[in-house]
């Protein structure tokens, strides 16, 4: 399963003239940048410059690395829901294609650091990890135990032996 064919289902709310970029690029350098620890735009940016040539063996980058400006457009324009169904469903993939019977899947709820705003309240998030991973946001005012039940039904995780952490 390849996550360049998930994040391609997602609508380019851009109008054809402010497509020097790539969508997919720019997505996957952003998501990539951010598993590796880059918090922010110029975070992603700076990563993309210095690991360009090994990021050209996924990306096409026909005009380089985005700018943190074009990146920050493009998260801020793009449907959030189709993006998460995109993600879920190539690590719901992932996570199938190699995690199998038997197979342990760890579950843990966290609040996400530095995503309240005066907005929203912090984000609370589900994990599931193994092989493959991952994640449901839960609804606010809610529990940990709603979403992890739906994101175990998501993963396809019967026959495997799942662990989770008991609260205080």
């Amino acid at each position: 399963m390849d996550i360049r064919t998930e994040l391609a289902r997602i609508p380019d709310p851009r109008i054809d003239r402010g497509k020097k970029h790539n969508l997919v690029d720019s997505l996957l350098l952003c998501s990539i940048a951010m598993v590796c620890g880059r918090e922010h735009g110029e975070d992603g940016v700076f990563f993309g410059e210095t690991h360009e040539d090994w990021l050209r063996k996924y990306l096409g980058l026909p005009n380089g690395i985005p700018s943190a400006d074009t990146i920050v457009r493009v998260l801020g324009r793009i449907d959030r829901r189709k993006f998460e169904d995109c993600f879920r469903s190539w690590t719901c993939g992932y996570f199938r294609e190699r995690v199998g019977t038997g197979s342990v899947s760890a579950v843990d709820g966290k609040t996400v650091r530095g995503s309240v705003s005066e907005e929203r309240n912090a984000v609370p998030i589900v994990s599931a990890w193994a092989e493959g991973m991952g994640q449901a946001q839960t609804e606010e005012k809610s529990n940990e135990i709603t979403a992890i039940a739906a994101l175990l039904k998501a993963l396809d995780s019967s026959g495997c032996m799942v662990t989770i952490d008991a609260a205080d």
